[in-house]
């Protein structure tokens, strides 16, 4: 058996035949729609029936959201403020809606936001306005 060597950048020596996942993820601290290069502050991609999304926010706005598939008629807002929850968590498409549930949150500056989708079936995003 011949072992093979692939270099792959930014992850190192590799030995064929070994599946790779990468994933990258990054996140822009300007609030949605406030310059910064017009990075989205929220942008999923598609979520499929039992995927999660997770964002930590830095400062305090209000960040509205909608449904890429779907329109702004999915829509949602987070409200980062002192005061608001460490954490919370909204369903996407509960029940087979087109909707999120709760659809406006507030959590603290620094606090996560966990997006799960319980369509039973239907992709959907989460994604600044």
């Amino acid at each position: 058996m011949t072992m093979r060597r692939l270099l792959v950048p930014a992850l190192g020596l590799l030995l064929a035949g070994v599946f790779v996942i990468a994933i990258s993820c990054s996140k822009s601290t300007s609030p949605a729609g406030g310059g910064g290069g017009g990075a989205l502050e929220l942008n999923s991609g598609t979520l499929v029936n039992g995927a999660s999304y997770s964002h930590v926010f830095a400062n305090a706005a209000v960040y509205g959201y909608h449904c890429q598939i779907h329109g702004t008629g999915m829509a949602g807002s987070v409200t980062v403020a002192g005061g608001g929850a460490d954490s919370m968590l909204v369903s996407v498409g509960p029940g087979g809606t087109l909707s999120y549930s709760p659809n406006a949150v507030t959590i603290k500056p620094g606090g996560t936001v966990r997006w799960i989708n319980v369509s039973g079936g239907t992709n959907h995003t989460v994604t600044s306005n």
